[in-house]
């Protein structure tokens, strides 16, 4: 697994690249501009508080970020500077350890994607479903698990991607910074029928991009990432 402690820093830097915010800040935002306001979130990974951040910006009423990563928590911290939030350290295997009201809105941005098992992944679930609201939204911007080809290169946008049993590897890279991310692949169908067995609707959103041109044809030829919602 991915010790984050190690490169919160670069991560931190990484999302100022150009996809970062031309599809996946702004897919995001799009969803939620017009349902965020007066809202209770929970954003699980919150990193350094990007989206953390954000959500204040479209109106969210109160954020709580969880993430594994002492270093990426005190980053958040350093961060922001919004009334009624907060940032916590736990792995998401354990959030029924944390007394925690529910939320109207739970984002996983990136977080699905690190469970090595069935069972992680349906823990995963069920935590987070335990936490939102009986009319609440779930964001997943995820490793897409449709995907089936790795071999394309997706360097222009500052990363490669592979896959080898099941084992996705990212490398992320510019001028600044230099540093891999392990994901593990779930099969779409195992995927799928884990979040059925907790959700009633889940709808796969199609990536958005501000300003699209030809330099993003790769990207959205073979797309790397995946964003839907569960209800």
């Amino acid at each position: 697994m991915t010790d984050y402690n190690n490169i919160s820093d670069e991560y931190d830097q990484s999302k100022q690249d150009r996809w970062r915010i031309e599809i996946e800040k702004y897919s995001i935002t799009e969803y939620l501009k017009d349902k965020i306001k007066g809202k209770r979130v929970l954003d699980i990974p919150c990193g350094s508080g990007v989206y953390s951040n954000l959500f204040y910006e479209l109106g969210a009423k109160e954020v709580v970020g969880i993430d594994i990563s002492e270093e990426m928590v005190k980053l958040a911290k350093q961060k922001t500077n919004y009334p009624n939030s907060s940032f916590i350290q736990c792995d998401a295997q354990k959030l029924n350890d944390l007394s925690l009201d529910k939320f109207d809105i739970i984002t996983c941005i990136f977080l699905f994607n690190y469970a090595k098992t069935e069972e992680e992944l349906e823990n995963m679930i069920k935590n987070i479903k335990n936490l939102l609201n009986e009319n609440g939204i779930l964001l997943i911007f995820n490793d897409n698990i449709l995907q089936s080809d790795y071999t394309t290169d997706y360097s222009r946008y500052n990363f490669t991607k592979s896959c080898e049993n099941k084992i996705i590897k990212y490398n992320f890279f510019n001028d600044v910074f230099n540093f891999d991310i392990i994901n593990y692949k779930t099969e779409a169908n195992i995927f799928f029928q884990k979040f059925q067995k907790y959700f009633k609707e889940i709808t796969i959103h199609k990536l958005k991009v501000k300003d699209k041109d030809e330099y993003y044809n790769v990207f959205f030829y073979n797309q790397p990432f995946i964003f839907l919602t569960c209800k």
